[in-house]
């Protein structure tokens, strides 16, 4: 007579009926990214536990007297993100059969306020993953915050489309961020301040921001204090989307006591970021706070409408470190009309520069008849095009038009045609 199976799953757990099944249902308290602790009536008579994944029995764990009294054995050095089959017997008897996934390998967060408590709870070197396709809004909570502090070492990253809102990152106690797929939104922030802020003296190993968007920031992108005395050996920005930052009260990368040994902007497009008001892309002063090599790299990347408010702001680079260095290449720029091009600080020093367009620029290929400013240099081996090289700018769409930018592989990758 043959025995009535059915299957029956829940929570990532699976088990039979029908046959005997001594094993409790487990909860997610007891499953972590390795471990996965069975539990069974306390005192029941069984001897061992086989573990299968994919058919094969790839351990087996002998129970202890401790163990069988307690109806609980926590098995061990599993593979992250994985499913197993248990069987417990007593002798050759199966007594029971259960299937568990251990935890993939990264927190999960759902909601804003979980985001927060793990953050605070994390070891160094821990993923935390936002899970729902949704907006995180931090200024819907029932006590909004206006900052969230990463002071260890984490990753934050999200396959599914997340949104954070209302908030900025504040980074301290010499932590590295890798920021990866999430999109940052200003809007109604619960502190106009900058996205990314550093905070406090020492050396930070990096910050990595990629595949992000970032928008509607009151303040700017990123802020390194004049009295922090933050040093951080590496800054990377790739593969983003960075639009509608005000720049209301500081610039769009702005260090004025701390620095970098090497700041890298690649791959990404910034339109609309200090438009209307008169700021710098990336300033970095001169101070004695650190001692940093203060080298930038900005290449691959597509400018529309940064810089062009009031005439006259601090320039493109306000690089006025000591020692400081610049290479700009590949880029498209347009819409740039600022008196101060680059720079006008004698202590900026040259870039070098290759492969670069410009449309509707001043001051950056060479000095404008009506300028009072003088800049200090330009790129005298740019080009210059006459016509919109973008498919329709005013709606976000920088996809280029312009066959020889095209050829040359100018400005963001993301907006070359290739067939």
């Amino acid at each position: 007579m043959s025995t009535l199976r059915k299957i029956t799953r829940r929570s990532g757990i699976t088990f039979e009926t029908g046959t005997e099944q001594i094993f409790y249902n487990v909860p997610t308290s007891d499953i972590t990214k390795t471990t996965v602790t069975l539990s069974w009536p306390a005192g029941t008579a069984v001897t061992r536990i086989d573990v299968q994944k994919s058919g094969e029995v790839v351990q087996t764990h002998t129970l202890t007297a401790d163990e069988i009294a307690n109806g609980k054995a926590t098995i061990e050095d599993l593979n992250v993100e994985s499913t197993y089959t248990f069987y417990i017997y007593n002798g050759e008897k199966q007594r029971g059969k259960i299937q568990v996934a251990t935890l993939p390998n990264y927190t999960p967060v759902k909601t804003a306020l979980e985001l927060l408590e793990a953050i605070e709870a994390a070891e160094a070197g821990e993923v935390i993953m936002l899970t729902e396709n949704k907006v995180y809004d931090f200024t819907a909570l029932e006590s909004p915050v206006s900052s969230i502090t990463i002071d260890k070492n984490i990753v934050l990253n999200t396959n599914n489309g997340a949104t954070i809102k209302g908030i900025y990152f504040q980074i301290s106690n010499g932590a590295s961020l890798e920021f990866a797929n999430i999109t940052i939104d200003g809007t109604d922030p619960t502190d106009g301040n900058q996205a990314f802020v550093y905070k406090g003296e020492g050396n930070f190993a990096k910050l990595y921001i990629h595949d992000a968007e970032i928008k509607n920031v009151t303040k700017g992108l990123l802020y390194i204090g004049g009295s922090e005395k933050s040093a951080i050996d590496d800054i990377t920005i790739e593969n983003c989307y960075i639009h509608d930052i005000v720049c209301q009260g500081g610039d769009f990368i702005d260090s004025r006591g701390g620095g970098w040994n090497s700041l890298t902007l690649q791959k990404s497009t910034i339109y609309k970021c200090a438009e209307t008001t008169k700021r710098a892309i990336i300033r970095f002063d001169n101070n004695s706070n650190v001692q940093v090599t203060a080298k930038t790299t900005i290449q691959n990347c597509t400018f529309s409408k940064c810089g062009t408010g009031g005439g006259n702001s601090y320039g493109f680079l306000h690089l006025r470190y000591t020692g400081n260095s610049t290479i700009f290449k590949n880029n498209v720029v347009a819409d740039f009309v600022e008196q101060r091009g680059f720079s006008d600080q004698k202590t900026t020093g040259v870039p070098e520069f290759a492969n670069n367009f410009y449309y509707n620029t001043k001051n950056l290929l060479s000095k404008d008849a009506a300028s009072e400013k003088t800049p200090a240099f330009f790129d005298t081996d740019g080009t210059e095009v006459t016509a919109d090289p973008f498919k329709d700018a005013a709606n976000g769409d920088f996809t280029i038009m312009n066959e020889k930018i095209a050829d040359k592989e100018a400005g963001d990758p993301r907006w070359i045609a290739t067939e």
